[in-house]
């Protein structure tokens, strides 16, 4: 979940000014692809059922085939093309920002756990892939606009507006859910909505006191780390070249053979060439 802004960063670049306010909020949603499904729980609300495995399928799907269900839903449903495209438009930015940053994300998260420093702030728990992403968040917004993490409102990231909504939940249900194992509710997909954007005002920190008043009330539950890692730091902790701005060598785990030097905003930028060439082959 906190890699929420390295995708709206990316989808940014690509969001044309003249499309109206309900293609751009179509647009940003799919950049977010369908890591919503995924979201966990809310620890102070009721536990919605889990539409992970969905997600798993939706995210297995190669972008020919993203095209192709979702080109017959457009056709299914003529009043809504233009938003299905504008959606499915963000979707492929969501690709690839993913297809460039995963293998070092994976890279860095091997690294870390391997460290001993003891002045490194982010300890070793259940909860280091979210903090790893929050940080690589906070990198990417200060590359790419200068701002800290209190001066972008959260909500952004996931606009809500109710048409859209309906339109997005039913290209789930409806759509890409054609070829699931069993029927997906539109309701549960409009919940899994709803709960992006709880999250996305408990994450919100715009003070920069919240995340300590969370800290300690993580404390009392004790659930240490579950909301607090995923909420973004002022700035990098010491201690780790999260970055690799010194461009050292790193393998990703999955294809350890290879050897890659690559930062995270050299990254960045190849997602963005990704991301064109995507846009411009499937729409």
């Amino acid at each position: 979940m906190p890699t929420i802004l390295g995708y709206h960063l990316l989808a940014q670049r690509f969001l044309p000014i003249k499309r109206g306010q309900a293609k751009r909020q179509a647009f940003l949603l799919g950049a977010q692809g369908e890591d919503f499904l995924r979201d966990p729980p809310h620890p102070f609300r009721r536990k919605e059922a889990s539409l992970g495995a969905f997600a798993d399928y939706v995210n297995a799907l190669s972008a020919a085939e993203l095209l192709t269900q979702e080109t017959a839903f457009a056709h299914s449903h003529p009043q809504k093309k233009d938003l299905i495209r504008a959606y499915l438009a963000g979707f492929l930015c969501h690709r690839a920002y993913w297809e460039a940053v995963g293998p070092f994300f994976r890279a860095a998260l091997s690294a870390y756990e391997q460290t001993d420093e003891p002045a490194r702030a982010m300890e070793l728990d259940e909860n280091l892939p979210a903090r790893i992403e929050a940080v690589f968040d906070i990198l990417l917004l200060r590359y790419e606009t200068g701002q800290l993490p209190f001066e972008l409102s959260l909500k952004e990231t996931w606009p809500r507006e109710a048409g859209v909504w309906e339109c997005v939940s039913m290209v789930y249900a409806d759509g890409l859910a054609q070829g699931w194992r069993e029927p997906v509710a539109q309701a549960a997909v409009l919940k899994a909505m709803e709960h992006r954007r709880r999250w996305m005002r408990v994450l919100n920190n715009r003070t920069t006191f919240k995340r300590s008043a969370l800290r300690l009330y993580e404390g009392l539950l004790l659930r240490k780390g579950i909301v607090t890692a995923r909420m973004h730091p002022l700035t990098e902790p010491d201690g780790f070249d999260y970055a690799n701005v010194e461009h050292a060598v790193w393998r990703d785990p999955l294809y350890p053979e290879t050897e890659r030097e690559e930062s995270l905003f050299d990254l960045f930028e190849q997602a963005a060439e990704r991301a064109q060439e995507a846009l411009h082959a499937n729409l």
